[in-house]
């Protein structure tokens, strides 16, 4: 239900509210003792479209942080989404090592996630590591 709420917020382009309704319950959650599991990956993927929408990268990077402490497992998706919105909001390097950071441990990065970190060092001038992305992806 609560992932309803937040794409409801999300089609009516209210993203800062529901990642200020996400804000407060994840914080809550990880503050009570063994938790409600009220927040799970569907929730935090939701989440992270909001954050993606808004160029609000540093709430994306709180929800990664508040994912992994509540114990939410985040699919492919969802952090392609993260990663769209630090390319959303020209953090190149973030988006860089987040898709470095799944390569290593997983979940195994989708096309739209290598495509938004090469936008992303297209924007920034960084084509060196647009080079280097577009490498690994071949050797995949």
């Amino acid at each position: 239900q609560l992932t309803s709420i937040i794409t409801a917020l999300n089609k009516r382009h209210l993203w800062r509210h529901a990642v200020a309704l996400t804000g407060n319950l994840a914080g809550a959650e990880v503050r009570q003792e063994g938790g409600s599991m009220l927040m799970n990956g569907i929730c935090f993927g939701a989440a992270l479209n909001s954050c993606s929408k808004s160029c609000q990268w540093d709430w994306t990077l709180e929800f990664l942080s508040l994912a992994g402490e509540c114990r939410a497992e985040l699919d492919a998706r969802a952090y392609g989404t993260a990663i769209s919105s630090f390319a959303r909001s020209f953090r190149w390097q973030n988006a860089v090592m987040l898709l470095a950071s799944l390569m290593q441990v997983g979940p195994l990065p989708d096309m739209i996630s290598f495509t938004s970190v090469m936008t992303a060092c297209d924007q920034a001038s960084q084509w060196e590591h647009a080079l280097g992305i577009l490498g690994e992806l071949c050797c995949q």
